[in-house]
């Protein structure tokens, strides 16, 4: 089991990445299939078929607000791929059914070659179609890819509105359906004696009681420096303080009746009580400061840095968590990477975030893709 989270492949770097860190898994998947290596290109939601390739790949994938005769196609390719007769068919069930060509890996692949389980903890790309072609080349790689929608899914764009869809509620339905669609996980399932439980989640804002919000006057505590603000778009009738609550009670019909003997591991976007924030806070200005040195005086700036807090997370997470009593909760959203224990319970945040910050070692990776089975002590993926 692996996990990682904030994506981003809105970003070339990051798409660039993605590709180099699956390529040994690419490579040992097909073992001189057909299929060529898929490369991300620096154009965005585009790929790029290795010219030796003989085939091509295409997206399955409706909106339901929309007809089948205004299907967008995921992929697009070079003028060097041939016809579509060569296409595989990626349907949901050969996705998860194993490849009888399958190998171990022998370039710098991570584990079993297409097997395995990815838990991706949110904030891949604002873009439905190149979520789709995100998840699709995940899916690929991996037997089961479990995904939490973030922010970032949830900010409209124009192909949203010519999609039917006019609210971020609309597209978080819509997220789930397509993930639904192409067999990745947005609800409870037990893989290899490991139940694994997503949990829906937005943040409560400043003057809720749900809030993680820490004051602090050096920093912008202002709602509008967030793009969420300016992206998001809510109907009429949700109040901004009930906007949290609509997405932990999406939690309920998972929760209901709830009897496992399985280890459990959580997984969520945002952060979930208020001592998660604190520590995050902490480990980050002492990581800050080793970096920097403890004498360092910041330049003086026109504009305060904004206050995470503002936007990180609900309490409301917090008594979900506390009843299912996981092993291992994951989550993202901050860009920073921590692992602490709160009551008995690790939490584990592994981003890939922005290049600049992996430039500026603001965020190191040890592994492309966490592994987590050192942490189930009983069981595991």
């Amino acid at each position: 089991m692996f996990a990682l989270s904030d994506l981003h492949v809105d970003y070339p770097a990051n798409k660039s990445w993605l590709a180099q860190h699956l390529d040994g898994r690419v490579r040992a998947s097909w073992c001189g299939d057909s299929l060529g290596l898929w490369e991300w290109s620096m154009a965005p939601h585009l790929w790029r078929v290795d010219e030796s390739s003989t085939a091509t790949s295409t997206s399955t994938y409706t909106s339901s607000a929309t007809s089948a005769a205004q299907t967008t196609p995921a992929i697009a390719i070079n003028s060097t791929s041939t016809s579509s007769s060569s296409r595989p068919s990626y349907n949901r069930e050969d996705l998860l059914a194993p490849r009888a060509n399958s190998c171990p890996t022998s370039s710098g692949g991570y584990g079993v070659t297409r097997g395995g389980t990815l838990l991706v903890a949110g904030d891949v790309t604002h873009d439905l179609v190149g979520l789709e072609t995100c998840m699709r080349d995940l899916i690929h790689i991996f037997e089961h890819v479990f995904f939490v929608p973030g922010n970032h899914e949830l900010w409209m764009r124009e192909g949203d509105t010519q999609r039917g869809l006019h609210t971020s509620i609309d597209k978080f339905h819509e997220i789930l359906r397509l993930c639904s669609s192409i067999g990745v996980h947005t609800s409870p399932q037990i893989v290899n004696g490991v139940h694994i439980f997503p949990l829906f989640s937005w943040y409560d804002l400043p003057g809720s009681e749900h809030t993680l919000f820490a004051p602090n006057p050096a920093l912008d505590s202002s709602e509008d420096v967030w793009s969420d603000t300016h992206l998001c778009k809510w109907p009429s009738e949700m109040e901004k303080h009930s906007r949290s609550k609509y997405f932990i009670d999406q939690n309920q019909p998972n929760l209901n009746n709830l009897c496992t003997s399985y280890p459990i591991v959580t997984m969520s976007h945002f952060f979930s009580c208020k001592e998660l924030m604190r520590l995050h806070t902490e480990i980050t200005m002492q990581r800050y400061l080793a970096r920097v040195g403890k004498g360092y005086v910041p330049p003086a700036s026109t504009f305060a840095r904004p206050n995470f807090s503002v936007c990180a997370g609900t309490t409301l997470l917090d008594p979900i968590i506390q009843k299912l009593r996981p092993k291992l909760h994951i989550f993202g959203h901050s860009h920073r990477p921590l692992e602490v224990q709160i009551d008995g319970i690790t939490y584990i945040n592994y981003p890939l975030g922005y290049p600049q910050e992996r430039s500026s070692a603001l965020i190191t990776m040890g592994e492309p893709f966490l592994p987590l089975n050192k942490y189930l002590t009983s069981g595991g993926v």
